[in-house]
């Protein structure tokens, strides 16, 4: 049985970095033949019977136990994920087709923009199945969601002066998500920000041993 992962939280909470950290450790590498095409300015697409151009739009890599796991989104700069993709339509589409290609697997994504909402990926997922396609919210404190932010900006060099306000805007919204899947049935897990990587693992070998139960 196909599941997924979604990886939940604001700007500096930890996302891009615990995934990165699960590719690195599953020796993740670009689907070549999926790759995500910017059509025109407006419109998003990708194709999963051609070879494109573009960045890559899923990774596969192998769990310890021989489980495949896919990933989302390009990681080819900093800040990576779904965030790269231009279109949550795109998203759920892309869950669909591992869902209907992949007769097993775990696909692990995040993303900031989608983080904050239920809206069309949480319709496919309860569509899939709620208790297949669950969410992980990191339980990062708003100040050091910030901290980190700032480094970030000093480390690509960045002068201008940060405004919080979209990050600060953002971090209650996460939480009110986290409720509103709770609410609607879905499977969600709050993630400790101090232990994040350990317990994001912790929620995928209990996908894993429930799929071998």
């Amino acid at each position: 049985m196909f599941k997924s992962l979604q990886i939940c939280g604001t700007s500096g909470s930890g996302k891009t970095t615990i995934v990165r950290a699960v590719m690195e450790d599953c020796g993740a590498e670009p689907i070549e033949w999926i790759t995500y095409q910017k059509r025109d300015s407006k419109v998003a697409g990708w194709d999963a019977n051609k070879n494109g151009v573009g960045k890559p739009l899923i990774y596969a890599g192998d769990h310890p136990d021989g489980y495949r796991l896919y990933f989302l989104g390009s990681y080819e700069t900093v800040c990576g994920g779904c965030d790269t993709i231009n279109g949550v339509g795109i998203v759920a589409d892309v869950l669909q087709y591992l869902h209907d290609e992949e007769a097993s697997g775990i696909c692990i994504f995040e993303g900031l923009m989608h983080s904050h909402m239920v809206g069309t990926i949480g319709a496919k997922q309860k569509e899939l199945g709620s208790e297949n396609h669950q969410r992980a919210f990191l339980d990062t404190p708003l100040d050091v969601c910030l901290a980190r932010v700032i480094q970030r900006r000093r480390d690509r060099g960045q002068s201008k002066p940060f405004n919080p306000a979209n990050t600060q805007k953002d971090w209650p919204r996460v939480q009110q998500c986290q409720f509103n899947c709770d609410k609607q049935g879905m499977v969600t897990h709050t993630i400790f920000y101090e232990d994040a990587i350990e317990g994001v693992y912790q929620v995928i070998q209990e996908m894993i041993n429930d799929r071998n139960n």
